[in-house]
């Protein structure tokens, strides 16, 4: 197995791992969250954003990306384009997060969060 299939196979599967943290926040966030459920949540976000970053660096930085332009050259700006997304999906997921935590009213925030899911 080449260096690319095993990029692909890990992104595979934080990709998994995302969606499934990301069902479970959904899920959390359609009742009532007590305070030890609100905290579980939240793990599960930074776990989210952890996963993420460790999935665009994999694509980024350890020349997937740069694999994908020797391939398809004329790619170069929807490959930047794709990274500008990467960097805007990271800010508004934080930013929810971060809104979850300070707020007891979470129906707006679970409305936002269906809605980027």
């Amino acid at each position: 197995m080449n260096r690319c299939e095993t990029t692909v196979e890990s992104i595979d599967l934080y990709n998994k791992l995302i969606r499934e943290l990301l069902d479970d926040i959904g899920e959390s966030l359609q009742s009532a969250v007590s305070p030890g459920e609100r905290e579980t949540t939240l793990s599960r976000m930074d776990k989210v954003l952890e996963y993420l970053a460790a999935q665009f660096d994999l694509e980024e930085k350890d020349g997937y990306l740069t694999h994908v332009l020797e391939e398809f050259p004329n790619w170069h700006p929807q490959l930047q384009h794709l990274q500008q997304e990467h960097r805007l999906l990271q800010r508004q997921f934080r930013e929810i997060r971060q809104r979850l935590s300070a707020t007891a009213e979470k129906s707006d925030i679970a409305c936002e969060l269906r809605r980027h899911l």
